[in-house]
């Protein structure tokens, strides 16, 4: 049995709201459940809120941080003619150029061209020294302007130039007097000691920017104010056992040296020569550092410039004995594989930021730069170099992303100038023997950067006229070209058919099988100069003379089907070059006289111009030759009569 809830009876004098609502039984009142309820759920929705901020939910609003604007710091900002000044940036787009102009405040114009170019770092940052020299003298300031064009960004700010102050007269050091000592016997005159007095070196107040600007110090630690201060032409001193100047230190002395210098993109070699101790800085990047004693030795270090200005500095001490310092450098350029120029665009525009030798065009740079200081995208290149090549057929291959191009003696073989993922590309060129120039023109825009180029000789075909060309009038000797000419048509004006012969006193000889049907066949030529056609062995035309290619020669042959060798020769001898000529069937054989050889019958017809005198006699037909070759006898044949042989 279900059980069944006791139910009271309703007492006299009960509360019926007290009856159906008791009060709680002793114990933990129920407000506080209440409150604990909405701790919890206060908790909850805290949670959930931190884990969709987290999440990057959006629920709490982050601030969009604002882009920083360029800055540009220009230090110091005023004093003399002859001041270094370092111009600074910070916040300016990476891997972009930025030209250093002054602009003149009489005039208001640039000095162009830049002071300086400098590329802007990974970080936003750049850093260059420029010597403010004595051409300045009387100008209240002048205004420094640093644009980077690629991206529209151009900022000012001034240096003042101050006052050159007035010499200090020279202290005179007096002597003191030394008072007398009281002697007990005759006195006698006490001799006045003279002090010794230091030299002095009086400063150059104007550095000449066409010289180093040098600071000499009477210690090995540059400490202190210089005791000379000179412009030196160059740094290359022998002192010996002797010292910089007359009065100044032999021993224990030390000296600075600074100058601005424009560099052209390459790789340099840096050398120092010294006794005792030197270093060398480029933009205050230490590149040669023998600061120790130490007798004549001769350091040497190559260092990769981009183009611009660079500060140059060198510090040196000498201990003592004999005192040595020699600063040069020289340019590597000796492109003994490719010469590779190197641009910060795409449109290889403006001097090259780098020019080196490259052992080969083969590079895969991926999403990195050629060179570091140069940007990752957005650059181009370019590599030339001259090779002696046999004569023959060659099969280039050009592997490129994004965009490439090859010149062959400078004409265009491969044109893939535009953007694009990793492809190849390949061009069959002939070449006569001899010495052809070779380019390759690249640029990259975005992504990954990668240039290949390769070949391989390839053995010829001719399915047309297999042309030879030779370098003299007589077809004498080894030809210097051969290769397939798809049809004979040229006219080269002045110019040479290819790189590596002359444009005058050429020959050429072309030859082919022509497979035809049997009928009458018409060869038409145009030459400046000579010209001679033979069939089969038979010469048809001959026009082996000096002509100004003004006259159209034409020859009619008899041919029975089959092949037949026809040979084209041609000389050029001064000024233009023309050669032309063509066969084409103009009729049936006739029906009453079979064709028992493939020996031709010639007719001449008179040539456009007038005056031309044949220089074979018309014949109607050539004697037919009583024994019968296998190759040459008539065959019927189901060519209509309208049909051509067309080399």
């Amino acid at each position: 049995m279900q059980d069944v809830q006791d139910v009271q009876p309703l007492l006299d004098g009960q509360d019926v709201q007290n009856y159906y609502n008791p009060p709680a039984p002793d114990g933990v009142p129920r407000w506080f459940y209440l409150v604990m309820g909405f701790v919890v759920l206060g908790f909850v929705l805290i949670c959930v809120l931190v884990v969709l901020a987290l999440a990057g939910g959006g629920v709490f609003s982050r601030p969009t941080p604002t882009p920083q604007a360029p800055q540009l710091i220009v230090t110091p900002s005023s004093g003399l003619p002859g001041t270094t000044i370092t111009v600074e940036g910070t916040n300016w787009p990476p891997y972009v150029a930025v030209e250093v102009i002054l602009i003149n405040l009489r005039t208001g114009r640039q000095m162009l061209p830049p002071a300086a170019t400098v590329l802007v770092k990974e970080d936003g940052t750049f850093n260059i020294a420029l010597i403010l020299g004595e051409g300045w003298s009387g100008h209240e300031g002048v205004d420094v302007l640093v644009q980077a064009p690629s991206v529209d960004v151009l900022m000012t700010q001034r240096f003042t130039f101050t006052e050159t102050p007035t010499a200090s007269p020279t202290t005179t050091i007096e002597p003191s007097e030394t008072p007398s000592p009281t002697l007990t016997g005759t006195p006698m005159p006490t001799e006045t000691p003279t002090p010794t007095v230091e030299p002095t070196f009086t400063p150059s107040p104007t550095p000449d920017p066409g010289a180093w600007y040098g600071q000499y110090y009477t210690n090995t630690s540059l400490s202190g104010v210089p005791a000379l201060v000179r412009n030196d032409p160059r740094l290359d001193f022998n002192w010996g056992r002797g010292g910089p100047a007359t009065g100044f230190p032999v021993d224990n002395f030390s000296a600075r040296w600074t100058r601005t210098l424009a560099f052209e993109g390459g790789m340099y070699r840096f050398s120092v020569t010294v006794d005792d101790g030197a270093r060398l800085f480029i933009n205050d990047r230490l590149i040669i550092d023998e600061w120790r004693t130490g007798g004549r030795r001769t350091v040497t270090a190559d260092l990769m410039l981009l183009t611009g200005n660079y500060v140059l500095r060198v510090e040196y001490f000498e201990s003592t004995g004999q005192a040595l310092l020699q600063v040069g450098w020289e340019k590597q350029t000796a492109f003994t594989d490719w010469k590779g120029e190197y641009w910060s665009n795409r449109t290889l525009e403006g001097i090259p930021v780098l020019v080196r030798n490259d052992v080969r065009v083969d590079f895969n740079w991926g999403t990195d730069a050629p060179y570091p200081g140069m940007p990752v995208d957005n650059f181009s290149a370019r590599w030339t170099r001259t090779m002696a090549f046999e004569a023959g057929t060659y099969r280039f291959r050009l592997l490129v992303d994004d965009g490439a191009r090859l010149w062959i003696d400078n004409q265009l073989v491969i044109d893939e100038w535009r953007d694009g993922a990793e492809r190849e590309r390949t061009a069959d060129v002939t070449l006569a023997a001899g010495a052809h120039s070779v380019r390759v023109d690249y640029y990259e825009s975005a992504g990954n950067a990668r240039v290949r180029l390769t070949w391989e000789k390839v053995t010829p075909t001719f399915p047309d006229w297999k042309g030879e060309y030779w370098n003299n009038t007589m077809l004498s000797g080894t030809p210097v070209l051969v290769r397939n000419d798809p049809t004979i048509d040229f006219n080269w004006g002045k110019n040479a058919p290819t790189v590596g012969l002359p444009a005058d006193n050429f020959s050429v000889r072309w030859t082919r099988e022509l497979t035809v049907t049997a009928g009458v066949y018409r060869f038409m030529a145009v030459a400046d100069d000579g010209i001679r056609i033979y069939v089969n062995g038979t010469l048809i035309l001959d026009e082996w003379r000096i002509s100004a290619g003004d006259v159209t020669y034409q020859r009619e042959v008899q041919l029975g089907a089959g092949k037949h060798t026809i040979v084209v020769e041609y000389f050029e001898l001064e000024g233009n070059a023309l050669v032309k000529v063509s066969i084409d069937r103009i009729g049936d054989l006739p029906t009453s006289t079979p064709t028992i050889t493939p020996t031709p019958t010639i007719t001449l017809t008179p040539t456009v111009t007038p005056t031309l005198t044949p220089t074979l006699s018309p014949t109607p037909t050539l004697s037919p030759t009583p024994t019968e070759t296998p190759t040459v006898t008539p065959t019927p044949t189901d060519t209509p009569p309208s049909s051509s042989a067309n080399p």
